[in-house]
């Protein structure tokens, strides 16, 4: 249980920073896109997109015999707070944090949106452990987390609204949690 609460601690404290630095008024919400989707037929083509790729990524991984499944050995409270974790919190935080905050400052600094895009995603892989364990799996987690990053960030930009990319991420993530209880 320490464990699920230690794995799911750094998104409650990204979530209170930010929401503490809005309430103070040193982040605006229209900065980090916290605001409905410019339109929604756009949000949701975006969605379905990342869902269509989402899918035949993972096909081409089951067809090849990469896609690695099971693996999650947790059980009762540990295993709810760790499903929360990654379906819920993880996708609020990191977006927040890399499709807000970071893209929004990228951008301003870089004058280049899709150099910013590229950056912010490679920060992304950057800050998830499986980019250093050096196993074939890992790397098609790099890859894949990458390019996840970089619609992410296409779609906040495209939408105007955060809310596009959270939608797209706990997706993503509710597959994996699917894949690991499988």
């Amino acid at each position: 249980m320490l464990n699920a609460v230690i794995r799911v601690a750094p998104f409650v404290v990204i979530l209170a920073v930010i929401g503490f630095r809005i309430r103070r008024g040193s982040i605006q919400p229209a900065e980090i896109g916290w605001q409905r989707p410019l339109s929604f037929m756009t949000a949701a083509g975006w969605w379905l997109l990342f869902v269509v790729i989402a899918a035949a990524w993972e096909l081409l991984l089951y067809f090849n015999g990469a896609l690695e499944l099971g693996g999650f050995k947790h059980s009762g409270l540990d295993a709810a707070l760790r499903i929360v974790g990654m379906i819920l919190l993880a996708p609020f935080a990191e977006e927040l944090l890399f499709r807000g905050l970071l893209l929004n400052f990228l951008t301003r600094k870089l004058k280049n949106p899709h150099l910013a895009i590229v950056t912010q995603a490679a920060f992304f892989v950057a800050l998830h452990a499986f980019a250093y364990a050096g196993t074939f799996a890992a790397n098609v987690g790099i890859a894949q987390s990458f390019v996840d990053a970089c619609l992410f960030a296409y779609a906040r930009r495209n939408t105007g609204s955060i809310f596009t990319p959270i939608a797209m991420h706990m997706t993503g993530n509710a597959i994996a949690v699917i894949e690991m209880l499988v």
